[in-house]
């Protein structure tokens, strides 16, 4: 069975956004966009659309910043690719808004469930 899944993170920097996805897949990105999921599902007034290797379906993204997913008859294994997405976005959204100037080590950590930890050191 298929269905649109929210994902539980909202974007909050389009542009960072489309930086971001340009390494994991392909991005079109502008006002209004209307993107296909599964069947007769549309997701209107979109921001940018995502397609990732192995999903059969594009990943939509809203004004809101909420991301919108059909994952249904894609390949084994390409959840993956969302979450690492998702969470290169993270680093680079945060990398965005940290006062450097107050920085003086900034050290990025891979954990054994292969997630990222930032560290970040004040003086």
């Amino acid at each position: 069975m298929s269905h649109n899944t929210t994902y539980g993170k909202r974007i909050s920097d389009l542009s960072t956004l489309c930086i971001v996805a340009q390494k994991h897949g392909e991005i079109v990105s502008g006002p209004n966009l209307e993107v296909r999921l599964f069947g007769s599902h549309v997701v209107k007034n979109a921001v940018a659309e995502i397609k990732l290797p192995g999903w059969k379906y594009p990943i939509a993204v809203t004004a809101d910043g909420d991301i919108i997913y059909d994952h249904w008859g894609s390949q084994s294994g390409t959840m993956d690719k969302l979450h690492l997405l998702v969470q290169d976005y993270n680093i680079a959204a945060t990398e965005n808004v940290i006062p450097y100037d107050e920085v003086t080590n900034v050290s990025m950590e891979t954990l054994p469930n292969g997630d990222k930890k930032m560290v970040l050191e004040y003086s």
